[in-house]
């Protein structure tokens, strides 16, 4: 497990968060906007390694003031957002975030995407109390930072209290290089079982 740092800048945000509309149960919006590299006083995590499970975790802004002062209407009334960049070097195709999850929060869940990126969530209808896993992958992925541009995503939340919905770790998953190897030792076989076949 590896501890985020905390460091302060912008670009690229991807947002995940929170809705007045769901007031009652919590909410999650992904959408991204590009942010100038001149902007400055933000504070966010950066995530440089895929395959590792960032800990540590606390929301940083308690009203999401950072995405609503963009005009990121969706943010209006929620109740807390954490900022992220890739610095990992390549993009992000998929992202899993852990939430621990209170008696109070359990039950529905909302996710909600805006555009094309990473627009397919694995996102329970039903959420039970307990530690609690949202998988996003397909449509666009997170670009990586470049040495004038840094890529930058948001987590926020709306329907329930910072400790009732509270944060655990995000990860970008690798594939298990063996998986693969298997995959092809066997693809291989089927091949040469054809092709004896028909020799």
């Amino acid at each position: 497990m590896k501890f985020l740092r905390f460091l302060v800048v912008p670009a690229i945000i991807l947002l995940f968060g929170a809705s007045a509309a769901f007031a009652n149960d919590p909410t999650v919006i992904w959408d991204p906007l590009a942010v100038p590299v001149t902007q400055g006083g933000l504070t966010y995590y950066d995530i440089t390694q895929a395959g590792v499970e960032y800990t540590g975790l606390t929301w940083l802004d308690n009203n999401c003031s950072f995405a609503t002062s963009r005009g990121l209407t969706q943010f209006d009334g929620a109740a807390g957002c954490m900022y992220f960049v890739n610095d990992t070097g390549m993009p992000i195709t998929d992202l899993l975030f852990t939430v621990n999850v209170d008696s109070a929060a359990a039950g529905a869940l909302n996710c909600i995407y805006v555009d094309n990126t990473l627009n397919n969530p694995n996102c329970p209808s039903t959420i039970p109390a307990g530690t609690v896993t949202l998988e996003f992958n397909g449509g666009n992925p997170i670009p990586p930072s470049t040495p004038t541009s840094l890529e930058l995503f948001i987590i926020g939340f709306s329907g329930a209290s910072q400790s009732d919905f509270s944060p655990e770790g995000v990860q970008v998953p690798t594939h298990d290089p063996s998986t693969l190897i298997l995959l092809a030792s066997g693809i291989g076989l089927l091949g040469l079982c054809a092709a004896r076949r028909y020799a």
